[in-house]
């Protein structure tokens, strides 16, 4: 876990202070800029997701609250799972992401040499960037966003998502090319430490995870594109994962983990989701070696600060002979708003230490784990498992590649359960081939059966949860279902959003293009339109 850690802190300062002045103030000394080393920018970029807890508060609301892994926190179910709007907490990913890495990267490609490693590096990161912000609003200032010094536009035209899209693919081939073993090291890189083979694989694994996004509104171009991107070479193994190596700082806008200092701020308030131990077949014969290392149920109601914390899940287990989570989009308790079916508990009574001790029912059901929990938790932005996936969805449907599907599907299994290793966790290598062995593609269930893995994949990363669920129409059905319990404050139409509102300062700020994004999408600004890709 040492992975380049020494560069988060300076990579923080600077996103700050960037963070401090609007868009036009980036290129106002054009000749501060062209002296700007862009290897410097480019850990700013890279951790800007993984860091500052109160961003994730507001991810772990829109859309946490309908992707059910978690719940119980307030928020996540007062305004994610109930449908109730707040612009605040729907405003925060573009408030946080256009003045931050949105104006980094675009910093880094202004100073970056053409046709260099680091610029290939800053167009892939373009990419990941914006792909976050379109996926979640749709049409975005895109071609002219973040060059105001270059061009003078101040008001950026809102680009079509289908153009961004095709962007995305022109742009990412391009990088994987440019990309050279004998051409200039990429400096201060927290996800590869600068190996050129890695970021080859991460610009085609992007390129496959945007085909996929079309599978409904364009099913040739994603054929294609996933065929080209797979061909090119994705990620071959949990070596390649991109991920970001942690503080232990837990802090709201710290080198922490910003999910795990989620968790550990609401420890009181946050469960595991009955759906989501149901798809680690938690109570199955065999049970999926996942399941013990993200949940347990603790004595202490702060038991992420306990020092330790008296771990009673398995006793719990026992009484029932199940394990106890809390039902999605549920308060820990219900309040009079709440429609659905009584999920209270009564007291139990266990041993712990030999010792009778009488658990209610907060205490009795699962619980973000200890070991996610913690603060230097390591922050993945995609993993092996889910390029194998979609692999296995592209055999499904268009038969590419040589390797079937079953065992790609499987392989995703074990390599889903051996990428804890870099929480620390000890996984064997027969318990997740065994697991894996366990799992069978069932004919005419396929397509179900990969997206509840890809559903698992991303229980820390609501955002690909629910792009994933817009894609294809809300899979895995059985776990990823939006309940409606809450019908008299609820404002969409009882399914889930399938889009966020954009701020209300880009009515005044940037009207005219405001209007006509608007207009594309019917003339309405809601959250039950729809993007580009996610059409009916």
């Amino acid at each position: 876990m040492k992975k380049f850690i020494y560069v988060i802190s300076a990579a923080l300062a600077m996103s700050s202070a960037l963070s401090c002045t609007d868009l036009t103030e980036l290129n106002t000394n054009p000749a501060a800029a062209s002296s700007m080393d862009p290897n410097l920018l480019l850990p700013s970029v890279q951790y800007f997701e993984a860091s500052i807890m109160q961003n994730q508060v507001r991810v772990q609301i829109y859309p946490g609250g309908w992707t059910n892994h978690f719940t119980g926190y307030s928020g996540m179910v007062n305004n994610g799972a109930r449908g109730v709007f707040n612009a605040g907490q729907a405003n925060r990913v573009w408030q946080q992401y256009f003045p931050n890495p949105v104006k980094n990267v675009m910093a880094l490609l202004q100073n970056a040499e053409k046709g260099s490693n680091i610029e290939a590096a800053g167009i892939i990161m373009k990419v990941e960037t914006f792909m976050r912000l379109t996926d979640i609003y749709g049409d975005i200032p895109y071609s002219e966003s973040g060059t105001v010094y270059e061009t003078g536009i101040i008001s950026p035209k809102y680009d079509q998502q289908k153009d961004i899209y095709d962007s995305f693919f022109s742009e990412l081939a391009a990088a994987s090319e440019q990309l050279s073993a004998s051409g200039d090291a990429i400096t201060s890189d927290l996800y590869f430490g600068g190996d050129i083979a890695k970021w080859k694989k991460y610009a085609n694994s992007l390129r496959l995870r945007a085909a996929m996004r079309l599978v409904k509104v364009d099913p040739d171009r994603a054929k294609s594109e996933a065929e080209a991107a797979i061909k090119a070479g994705v990620l071959s193994s949990n070596d390649d994962i991109p991920y970001i190596a942690c503080s232990d700082i837990r802090d709201n806008e710290s080198a922490g983990n910003a999910v795990a200092n989620f968790f550990r701020n609401y420890q009181t308030q946050m469960y595991v989701t009955n759906e989501l131990i149901e798809a680690l077949d938690g109570n199955a014969a065999v049970a999926d070696p996942r399941l013990k290392l993200v949940a347990g149920s603790y004595l202490e109601q702060k038991y992420v600060d306990a020092s330790p914390a008296t771990d009673i899940t398995a006793q719990v287990h026992d009484y029932y002979g199940k394990y106890i989570g809390l039902p999605a989009q549920c308060l820990p308790t219900a309040d009079a708003t709440y429609t659905g079916p009584a999920y209270s508990l009564d007291n139990i009574t266990i041993k712990v230490d030999g010792k009778d001790v009488s658990v209610s029912q907060h205490y009795q059901r699962l619980r973000p784990s200890t070991l996610i929990c913690k603060a230097d938790a390591p922050y993945i932005k995609m993993s092996y498992a889910e390029m194998l996936l979609f692999q296995a969805e592209a055999k499904v449907r268009w038969n590419i590649g040589s390797t079937d599907a079953q065992t790609l599907y499987r392989n995703a299994i074990v390599a889903g359960c051996k990428q804890f290793t870099l929480f620390g966790a000890t996984v064997s290598d027969s318990d997740a081939s065994s697991y894996a062995q366990s799992k069978t593609l069932t004919s005419g269930e396929e397509l179900e059966l990969i997206n509840t893995q890809l559903w698992l994949q991303y229980m820390f990363n609501p955002m690909e949860a629910w792009a994933n669920m817009r894609r294809t129409d809300g899979m895995p059905t059985k776990y990823a279902k939006y309940y409606n319990y809450y019908p008299s404050v609820n404002s969409t139409n009882g399914e889930y959003p399938h889009r966020l509102p954009y701020p209300s300062t880009e009515q005044t700020r940037n009207e005219d293009n405001y209007n006509e994004a608007i207009a594309r999408m019917g003339g309405t600004d809601t959250w039950t339109s729809r993007v580009w890709w996610d059409c009916k």
